[in-house]
């Protein structure tokens, strides 16, 4: 059995080891998801908190734990019943021509010890269902660890913060 992308079980479940919560103290990577996921919730809550550069300079800790707890982010992780080392959130974009899977949160202590299992796993769940490749966006010291795990950088990221406010009428002004 494997996991759909709508959370189904439905073949192959061997290549996609579901980290469990409860009942083992050996660290598990895999994607985390029902049960697990309402175990962990207050965990995945505080090591988010804990490690905010990017994610949290785009959403509330509110938000981003609603886009999980409605399926808008994945969450993939390495960790056992007592404690997650690392974590990942992810998002995934579906067009008929390409889709991918998109890194847009790392965070936790082990990322050089867990990190290349993980995006391991991530890999293999996307062969599985149909997803094409796996991209993240991330500073240049996460661009090096990436890039040793097979990640290219065939493009910059440009980010442009917006110049103008709507003002109270309507209208458009330059912010000062």
């Amino acid at each position: 059995m494997r996991m759909g992308l709508n959370g189904t079980l439905v073949a192959a479940k061997e290549y996609i080891p579901i980290m469990e919560a409860l009942g083992t103290s050996s660290v598990r990577v895999g994607k985390i998801e029902g049960s697990s996921l309402a175990v962990l919730f207050d965990t995945i809550r505080a090591m988010v908190e804990d490690h905010p550069r990017g994610i949290l300079d785009f959403a509330t800790i509110d938000e981003v734990m609603e886009s999980i707890a409605n399926g808008s982010l994945q969450v993939w992780g390495a960790g056992n019943a007592i404690e997650l080392k690392l974590l990942a959130l992810t998002t995934i974009s579906m067009f008929k021509k390409k889709s991918a899977l998109f890194v847009t949160w790392i965070g936790g202590s082990e990322f050089a010890t867990y990190g290349p299992q993980l995006l391991d796993v991530a890999e293999k769940w996307c062969a599985m269902n149909g997803v094409h490749e796996i991209q993240a966006s991330a500073t240049p010291g996460w661009g090096k660890r990436l890039g040793k795990l097979g990640f290219v950088a065939p493009r910059i990221e440009l980010i442009k913060a917006i110049s103008y406010v709507k003002t109270d009428d309507g209208q458009l002004a330059r912010k000062n």
